[in-house]
């Protein structure tokens, strides 16, 4: 028996599906899949192309994963990724900390 669901792909690249999660290729992220289910294997597809099978966790609560999937995936080019300059930052000896600790003040 065929069954067919449709599902959203996560940011994580993965479906779920009767308890479980399938990874599909990370260019999928945030799209609409169909799965097919049909015997042990999961089947999913994009606008009718095949672009993953796995087959069928044998238990509930199970991640099944193809690092292939997350290949190409890379942060070091996000042009989204803000540097953010950091403020200078006073270097003093401890032994200010300790002055004040016995109740002394900073002067100047």
């Amino acid at each position: 028996m065929q069954v067919w669901q449709m599902r959203r792909v996560a940011t994580d690249c993965l479906v779920s599906y009767a308890s479980n999660r399938y990874s599909v290729p990370w260019r999928y992220v945030h799209q609409t899949v169909e799965l097919q289910e049909r015997g042990d294997l999961i089947s999913i597809y994009h606008q009718g192309v095949l672009i993953a099978t796995h087959r069928k966790a044998e238990r509930k609560h199970q991640v099944v994963m193809n690092m292939e999937h997350y290949r190409g995936l890379s942060n070091k080019n996000d042009v989204t990724k803000k540097t953010v300059s950091l403020p200078e930052v006073e270097v003093r000896s401890l032994d200010v900390y300790a002055l004040l600790t016995k109740g002394g003040a900073l002067v100047g």
